[in-house]
């Protein structure tokens, strides 16, 4: 759950948290110190003062809760470890996705918050994870998708920096940690600028509860507008039918205020390691600490069983 609360420019737990004027989140010495010499979000670029920049009540309270929790967790740990539970625990085997596989510290993957220049890093990591998607191979009608895919994912995460929030889950560059070969020489090792990309492995576009819906607005300054040009005409007639299908469905089968998940990808060599899970798990855990719904939609049965791993449950199929 920490990582919902870390600072994006401290990656430590936020004190004192403000909100801007676009949306995001930091403690107040920190943004404060970038806006010295800065003048634009960290995160999104988006022209940035210090009258824009407000206390964000809510989120100090929910860090206080958390904090609290984690204190009181550690005392119990203790007082157990000095005088021995008083309780025998019967189901001590507890399924959990996160120890299937090696722990994520051990295979050096970190996960934060995305700045606006990691977006085409992302990008080259959602055209790998939803090339076979059914979506993907409806909208270009079973032909290549990777003419407008990378595109695709470009916009969709330049739209959730804009309006939500997007965690990514970053690879430590160099050699592959435990010698273990799961990124091999692929379009994830793709250079931009003479750069490797390694870096980036996976994420999740999250919209955070009260600002629930897609805004067409948001969605032209991502670069959707170019769709018929870098996607072709039936292919962009195609994905707006059916996101207008998904936003009604979304609709109707939740309101008030709940988080919407919109996309988790994970690149093919760095799936079944549990990164996908870890990605979703601390928002899911802040959720149920709140008794606030999330929401989500798949056309894909492997995601779907994914979903339900973490404790979706299906309320509504459409064809």
């Amino acid at each position: 759950m920490a990582f919902v609360f870390e600072d994006p420019l401290s990656l430590e737990i936020m004190t004192d948290a403000v909100v801007t004027i676009c949306g995001h989140s930091f403690s107040q010495q920190t943004i404060d110190e970038w806006l010295i010499s800065k003048s634009t979000c960290p995160l999104c670029n988006s022209h940035l003062a210090q009258d824009d920049v407000k206390p964000n009540y809510s989120l100090r309270d929910a860090i206080a809760l958390y904090l609290k929790s984690q204190r009181n967790n550690t005392q119990q740990q203790n007082e157990e470890g000095e005088f021995g539970s008083e309780e025998t625990v019967t189901n001590s085997i507890v399924f959990d996705p996160l120890k299937r596989t090696s722990p994520l510290e051990s295979i050096g993957v970190t996960i934060k918050e995305i700045y606006a220049s990691d977006v085409q890093k992302a990008a080259i990591v959602g055209e790998e994870a939803f090339r076979n998607d059914p979506s993907v191979r409806h909208i270009y009608d079973g032909k290549d998708s990777s003419s407008g895919m990378r595109w695709l994912s470009g916009c969709m995460l330049d739209y959730g920096v804009r309006r939500g929030r997007v965690w990514a889950a970053y690879h430590a560059t160099g050699d592959p940690p435990n010698n273990r070969t799961y990124i091999t020489q692929t379009s994830i090792q793709s250079t931009t600028n003479g750069k490797s990309l390694l870096d980036l492995c996976g994420y999740a576009i999250w919209q955070p509860p009260f600002d629930a819906g897609v805004s067409l607005f948001e969605m032209l300054r991502s670069g959707m507008a170019a769709a018929p040009f870098l996607m072709g005409l039936r292919a962009s007639f195609r994905m707006a039918t059916l996101l207008d299908k998904t936003e009604k469905m979304h609709k109707e089968c939740i309101s008030g205020p709940h988080w919407s998940l919109y996309s988790v990808g994970v690149s093919p060599q760095c799936q079944n390691l549990g990164i996908g899970t870890r990605l979703l798990l601390p928002v899911l855990e802040v959720c149920d600490a709140e008794q606030m719904p999330v929401y989500a939609d798949t056309a894909s049965e492997r995601s779907l069983r994914f979903f339900e791993r973490v404790g979706f449950r299906i309320v509504k199929q459409i064809n």
